[in-house]
């Protein structure tokens, strides 16, 4: 009975956080939104991160935008209408730009492949400095070599 009890409770725990958690996550905050936006001063901050009486008119403006009911791209695209794709935080994902997405990899590749050619080819000190003798020389010749050096 008791296990019964635990397993409605779970299943309904469950049921809950599957239809609760899009709803909430499909309501747009100012926050949100001027996270991905540089501020209109360029100064190197996001608006988020910005403060001033013409950056509050910008997220007051944010603001009507999401009570009209505009996604978060048409509030971007509006904005980037006016002050181009500068204004945007994070580069879009197409054309010249998917580069500064790529590029990243391909130079950590890149740079790994390179590390591991140098790493394979490198020899140990005790293998470039010792010398390979012939397996037919005698041993007795050998000691008498060494014999002459020491």
């Amino acid at each position: 009975m008791k296990r019964r009890f635990v397993r409605s409770f779970v299943f309904v725990s469950l049921l809950l956080l599957v239809f609760a958690l899009p709803a909430h996550a499909e309501q747009l905050t100012v926050d949100e939104i001027s996270r991905g936006l540089w501020s209109p001063h360029f100064c190197g901050k996001t608006l988020a991160g910005d403060a001033g009486e013409d950056i509050a008119q910008v997220k007051a403006e944010i603001q009507q935008l999401i009570d009209q009911g505009q996604s978060k791209d048409q509030i971007l695209n509006y904005y980037v209408g006016i002050y181009g794709e500068k204004i945007l935080a994070e580069p879009p994902k197409k054309g010249f730009f998917l580069s500064a997405w790529i590029m990243p990899f391909v130079g950590f590749l890149f740079g790994s492949f390179v590390v591991y050619l140098f790493v394979g080819r490198r020899k140990s000190p005790a293998q470039s400095n010792a010398r390979e003798i012939p397996a037919d020389i005698p041993d007795q010749d050998i000691d008498a070599e060494m014999k002459k050096y020491l």
